[in-house]
């Protein structure tokens, strides 16, 4: 309602942020070609499931945040603290698929 009031009528005045568009994602980015291929393929994939669904958005974006790359040490990797959060996250985002479309099998 509000965006209808600053550009009467004109829903394509203000642009969609694209963070693929950034200078950080033009070829060559990763370390293999098909690394990039694999990125792009899993953000797109992801997209199609969260798509407008802000909540499951943020939980899945704070289980990434939480969960450390493989080139950190085994340590940081088996950190006790972060397995528990990335336990906790995950339940959070089972729990919140079970209500959201009242059925466990599928949320699971």
């Amino acid at each position: 309602i509000a965006y209808d009031k600053v550009y009467p009528g004109d829903r394509s005045a203000v642009h969609s942020f694209d963070p693929l568009q950034l200078d950080i994602f033009t070829t060559p980015w990763a370390v293999h070609y098909e690394d990039e291929v694999f990125f792009n393929n899993t953000v797109n994939m992801l997209g199609s499931i969260v798509r407008d669904d802000v909540k499951l958005g943020t939980l899945f974006a704070i289980l990434i945040l939480a969960t450390p790359g493989a080139g950190l040490s085994v340590q940081a990797q088996g950190d006790p603290s972060l397995r528990k959060l990335q336990s906790d996250i995950s339940l959070l985002m089972y729990r919140y698929l079970k209500n959201k479309l009242e059925d466990a099998d599928e949320a699971s």
